[in-house]
Formats: C-alpha cells, sequence, structure tokens
C-alpha cells in the first residue's frame, strides 16, 4: 500500500506508540482488502461502547489506549452507551455502571466529543466528504441521504481511524463500488410499514447495494426508520433510492443488476406477522428514539404527550411502566425540560446518550417492549429475549398514557 511521507512517519512512531499501532492495523485491514492507499477522514464514529457490548477485555482495551497517550486526530462522536438510570426502580448495579462510566471517561480522555446513534443530527456530514463510521443506520443515512463516503466500519477500526484521521480507501469510499447491484420496485407500502420494509429489503440483498424505486416519505422520521431496519437485517453501507440520493440519476445510468425484487404492501404486511409476540402483562417499557431523536422529533413527540395528558380527565395508574424517549443529552435544553415538567407526573424520562438497545432489560425486570421502532424490535426481542410488540408513535403514546395494549400494528 502506497504512504504519504506523513504516514510512513506515523507508522514509524514519530507520532505516538498509539498512532502507530492503530494505523498499522488499518494498513493490515485495507491490504486484505485491495486498498491501494489510504484516505484522511473527516469525522469518525465508533459504536460498541455500551460494558454489554464490549465487557472487561474492551473497557480494557480502551483504558490502555489512554495510558498509551493515544488521542483522536478527527472530529470523534460515539454510540450511546447503556442506560444506567433505573427501570420502576430496578437498576444494573453499581458494579456494571460503574464500568460503564470507566469506558466513557477513557472515551472522553481519547476525545470523543458526543454519544448518539444519529451523529447526523448533531454534525450532519458534508457531500463527499469521508468518514469512518461504524453505526449502521448512521452510514446508510450519510451515503443514502447526505452523499458523505463511508463504509460500515468495525468499531474497533472506526476508533484506530479516529486515532489517525485515515482509514483504508476502499469500498463506498470509491466511486466505481457505489453502484447499485439490485433493483427493488416498492409499490403500496404505507408509511408505518417502512422500517418493516428495510428488515425485508436488508434480507434479500445482504451486502449488494439496491436501488429501489416506489418509496415516498412523509418526514426525516420515517426515512430514518427504512434506513435503520435496512442496516439491521444486512450489510450493505448505502441504498440509492429514486429521488432521495444524491446523483442517485449518474449512479444508476450503467447499473448491471444480478437480481430484482417487487415488493407490495401485502407482502410488508406478511413478513410484519413474524415479529407478533404474545405479551402477558406485567411490567411495560415504551421505547421512542431508535435511532436516537433528532431536537425537532424530541419536541414534536414531547407536544404529542402534553396534548395527550392535556385531554385526560385524571392521573392513570402507570405503576407498571415507563416511557423512554431518547436523543442526544445536548438536545435536552431549557424548552425541552419545560416540556417535561409538564409530564414529570407520567413515568416519562428523555435519556440522553443512552439506549435500550444496549442495555440488559431482562436484568431490569422488563417483562415487554413497546415500540416504534423495527429496528428495536428485532434487536430486542433476539438481544434481551424480551416480547416485542410495534405501534405508530401516536398509538404507542396513546397506548401508553390509556392502557389496552393492542398487538396490531
Amino acid at each position: 500500500m502506497y504512504l504519504s511521507s506523513i504516514e510512513e512517519r506515523m507508522i514509524k512512531g514519530e507520532f505516538g506508540a498509539a498512532k502507530a499501532l492503530a494505523l498499522k492495523v488499518i494498513v493490515k485491514v485495507g491490504e486484505a482488502l485491495g486498498a491501494q492507499e489510504l484516505v484522511e477522514v473527516g469525522h469518525a464514529h465508533i459504536s460498541g461502547v455500551s460494558y454489554f457490548n464490549v465487557g472487561d477485555a474492551g473497557l480494557e482495551f480502551i483504558e490502555d489506549l489512554v495510558l498509551s497517550g493515544g488521542s483522536v486526530e478527527v472530529f470523534t462522536s460515539a454510540n450511546p452507551y447503556m442506560v444506567m438510570s433505573d427501570y420502576l426502580g430496578v437498576g444494573h448495579g453499581d458494579g456494571v455502571v460503574d464500568k460503564q462510566l470507566r469506558i466513557i471517561k477513557a472515551l472522553d480522555k481519547l476525545g470523543v466529543k458526543f454519544y448518539t446513534c444519529a451523529p447526523y443530527n448533531v454534525r450532519p456530514p458534508r457531500l463527499g466528504e469521508h468518514l469512518a463510521w461504524a453505526e449502521s443506520n448512521a452510514v446508510l443515512y450519510s451515503n443514502t441521504v447526505l452523499g458523505a463516503l463511508s463504509n460500515k466500519e468495525g468499531g474497533p477500526l472506526a476508533l484506530l481511524a479516529a486515532i489517525t484521521g485515515r482509514t483504508h480507501k476502499s469500498g463506498v469510499h470509491l466511486l466505481s463500488n457505489r453502484k447499485p447491484k439490485v433493483l427493488v420496485n416498492v409499490v403500496g407500502v404505507g408509511e408505518v410499514e417502512l422500517g418493516f420494509l428495510g428488515l425485508m429489503i436488508g434480507e434479500l440483498i445482504g451486502e449488494r447495494i439496491p436501488y429501489i424505486l416506489g418509496l415516498s416519505f412523509r418526514s426525516t422520521y420515517s426515512l430514518k426508520s427504512f434506513l435503520a431496519g435496512l442496516g439491521t437485517t444486512s450489510n450493505t453501507p448505502m441504498a440509492i433510492v429514486d429521488g432521495v440520493t444524491p446523483g442517485y440519476k449518474e449512479l444508476v445510468s450503467d447499473a448491471a443488476y444480478e437480481e430484482f425484487f417487487k415488493i407490495s404492501g401485502e407482502d410488508v404486511k406478511s413478513y410484519i406477522k413474524k415479529f407478533s409476540s404474545d405479551v402477558a402483562g406485567g411490567r411495560g417499557l415504551y421505547l421512542i428514539g431508535c435511532p436516537h431523536l433528532s431536537y425537532n422529533e424530541l419536541v414534536s413527540v414531547l407536544k404529542m404527550l402534553i396534548d395527550e395528558v392535556s385531554s385526560m380527565s385524571g392521573l392513570p395508574d402507570l405503576s407498571d411502566r415507563e416511557l423512554w424517549i431518547t436523543t442526544y443529552e445536548g438536545f435536552v435544553d431549557r424548552g425541552v425540560k419545560e416540556m417535561l415538567n409538564k409530564l414529570m407526573r407520567y413515568n416519562i424520562k428523555v435519556i440522553g446518550s443512552s439506549c435500550a438497545v444496549v442495555s440488559r432489560l431482562d436484568l431490569l425486570k422488563v417483562n415487554y417492549v413497546v415500540t416504534d421502532s423495527s429496528k428495536a424490535c428485532s434487536y430486542i426481542s433476539r438481544l434481551c429475549k424480551v416480547p416485542v410488540v410495534v405501534l405508530p408513535t401516536k398509538k404507542l403514546i396513546k397506548t401508553f398514557l390509556t392502557g389496552g395494549l393492542s398487538l396490531s400494528l
């Protein structure tokens, strides 16, 4: 692999042992993938920072990087960590929380700026900017919607890219590799089904880039939900969505498709049935914000909640359930806190920089989850072994406040 003079000096250790080790690993990975050179990145985003993801070995690895003098070279963010607040009076325990705090402290020392699974909400990348992002929904959003360039990096490799400011120039960093291999024609799929459509397409395409026709999105939230679903069941770094992806006409102009799929609304409804869960009652967690809400989305959800409670005649019995709304903690400003004050009696929490998916909900004695996210549904049912029901956002809010859980989408 060709290295610039600065990269040669870095790999020889002139900028410290941490940068030298990090660059050696990136070069080895790049050579294995056929990369001929490195590319400088403007933003690195690390995944897998929950203690339940990385365990003691990951904690020690991150702390060792700090001890060896490591620090990030470029703007760096990271995925959310485990939820450290309690749920209906049950917490994860001081030992686990202490280790999570050590991970955050070490990452802060390395130079991580913030924690969210939606870094594009906080620092949107520029068109054509090279990134080293490891979170699947963020990679898909940056490539598909914003026209940035990022492979779906592994969490450790994204951390090493942050330390060096570089990654291997391969995959979709090269325009020649951003061509679609699969054509998907979507017909009659409703707004609330888009997340599951993403899951469904992801299972069909694997690592290949799809060109998707027939989609329309009423909001950024539904677009995020679709891409989050797609990233949950596939390894593709991007989709080319007709009318959405920057330069999509050029990208598909000479495409050679390996497969064609037509997906109808009825196909998606049939697919959704396999996610049906039997909920026997007990302690429920209602979840909004997977991926994390943007500031405007957060305010919109809080307004819906305030409108709903204002129309109620009394305080409902919420002793068996909580509502978590997850977002970037920097969005919890004075205005948001004032809105939350109006909801303080209703077991509603806005949780910043954390994620229910990377928490052990079973250890918190959660009996079932209700969410508006197909991504959360897929992960929580598999990782936490907790039954999950998916409802549209407005119906979820009404069900949380009034009870009477419905299992139908």
